[in-house]
């Protein structure tokens, strides 16, 4: 309520009742505070008070332009909409608090990148922050932009590489990232990495949280493990090395060539002779978590195994028998396929576990955007060939023993039994953001088991099998 010379709180006699600007606005103070404790008193029960708190704030600043009416109803309106999108959907909540000045410098890398259309991400990106998970106790964390398009960094809804300092674990991670939903294809991919960790196939662990950045809801992240100790042990398998086709000179030939312009970038590279062009067969080997080799002899002379076997794969002096675990990369091969996957076969892309009791390595099943338009349309042939590991008929005949168990509408339905309620909450919360529905097709998954069953098996009676080569 605005007071002015024509309320009735206005009396004929003014000794008596002599409201200054300076009180009026204490009185409009109480009445925001009396309403805040209300609305915290209900987030409180729910386990949410910190946030509330950054809201308040940051409204109450603006008391002094805008009446107390337009203010309440600002404040009523953005609770509104967060309670309903954040209170009502049972996910958990990650915490950011990020200090304003490093904030600006993720703010000013993020701007270039946008820019240049890729981001180019370093080790001297990192900055300090702080992160809770729910209502644990905050701790000390190290976060960067993650993503290598510009879409990851697009919006407001930035992707974070995450690395917890010390001993502490959020979800049994000391690694992980944080990205939009949507550059995964939502859903799906969590269903393909369910369906990796079902056939004994290493993959980051997946799942969806709140994000609350410095007081503002960012909506619901899609949070995936990096590739760190955790992730072996957390799957039963023996902690070892994490190889890798390194691509980080690729990413810097991308970013000069869209320095200068993006069309026909390659015809350009070649002519021009100043840009260098990478791809698998220049690529180097690097391992992740690099510090602990120089530190454990025996993780060291692993990966000096696996950088071999990688190295003689690359220039074709190793078979995939050689190398691989032809099971592991049969399924692999197969489970990708059937989920329409992909983008994990892009060589930039896929990750290898040295297993040190096998002493093979085994491809690690990531980032897939799994059902994805363009990936999900390719016939059989054509995907597989894109796949730096499917390279001869051993690996055919390992993919298509596990193709025809996994092409079947049957072991599609057992996934379904297996995954359903949790897809069908993560589902009910990502609609509530998004207002369309993200759940899976079940039926269009089916029809996709049944086509890839009838070209798996013209395939193998043709024997009209195009490989994958390097080149």
């Amino acid at each position: 309520m605005k007071i002015n010379s024509e309320s009735p709180l206005r009396t004929s006699n003014p000794d008596s009742m002599n409201f200054t600007p300076s009180l009026e606005l204490i009185l409009k103070s109480l009445g925001i505070f009396m309403v805040a404790f209300m609305i915290g008193s209900f987030f409180y029960q729910q386990g949410f008070a910190r946030e509330v708190k950054y809201i308040i704030q940051g409204r109450f600043e603006e008391m002094q332009e805008g009446s107390l009416k337009s203010t309440m109803q600002d404040l009523s309106e953005q609770l509104g909409g967060e309670v309903e999108a954040y209170v009502g959907n049972d996910l958990p909540t990650l915490f950011l608090d990020i200090p304003f000045k490093n904030y600006q410098r993720l703010q000013a890398r993020r701007n270039a990148a946008v820019e240049s259309g890729i981001l180019l991400a370093t080790d001297a990106d990192y900055v300090i922050a702080k992160i809770r998970y729910n209502d644990s106790t905050p701790i000390e964390v190290k976060l960067r932009l993650k993503g290598d398009w510009s879409d990851h960094i697009a919006g407001d809804k930035w992707s974070y590489r995450i690395n917890i300092q010390d001993e502490n674990v959020i979800e049994g991670m000391r690694k992980f990232s944080i990205q939009a939903p949507e550059t995964r294809n939502f859903i799906y991919e969590w269903a393909y990495h369910q369906t990796l960790m079902q056939e004994n196939i290493l993959t980051p662990r997946y799942h969806f949280v709140n994000v609350i950045s410095n007081g503002d809801y960012m909506g619901i992240y899609a949070m995936e493990e990096s590739f760190y100790t955790e992730l072996m042990e957390s799957q039963e398998h023996r902690a070892g090395v994490i190889l890798r086709y390194d691509e980080t000179d690729m990413w810097q030939n991308w970013a000069t060539y869209f320095s200068i312009g993006k069309e026909d970038l390659r015809t350009l590279a070649q002519t021009s002779g100043y840009f260098m062009h990478s791809d698998f067969s220049s690529a180097r080997v690097s391992s992740f978590s690099s510090g602990s080799l120089l530190t454990d002899p025996i993780l060291r002379e692993e990966y000096r195994t696996g950088q071999s076997m990688l190295r003689g794969y690359q220039s074709g002096k190793f078979s995939a028998a050689q190398v691989f675990d032809m099971e592991v990369l049969g399924k692999y091969l197969a489970v990708t396929e059937l989920w329409g996957a992909g983008h994990a076969f892009d060589w930039q892309n896929i990750r290898f576990y040295y297993n040190p009791v096998t002493n093979l390595l085994e491809p690690i099943g990531y980032d897939g955007m799994a059902m994805n338009e363009y990936y999900s349309s390719l016939d059989l042939n054509t995907s597989l060939r894109q796949c730096i590991l499917f390279a001869d008929e051993e690996a055919w005949d390992v993919f298509y023993q596990a193709a025809t168990e996994i092409f079947q509408p049957e072991y599609l339905q057992g996934i379904r039994d297996r995954i359903g309620e949790p897809v069908s909450g993560y589902v009910d919360a990502l609609d509530k953001e998004y207002k369309f529905g993200t759940a899976i097709d079940w039926d269009r998954m089916n029809e996709r088991a049944l086509r890839l069953h009838s070209e798996l098996i013209k395939l193998n009676q043709s024997k009209q099998i195009q490989y994958s080569t390097v080149e």
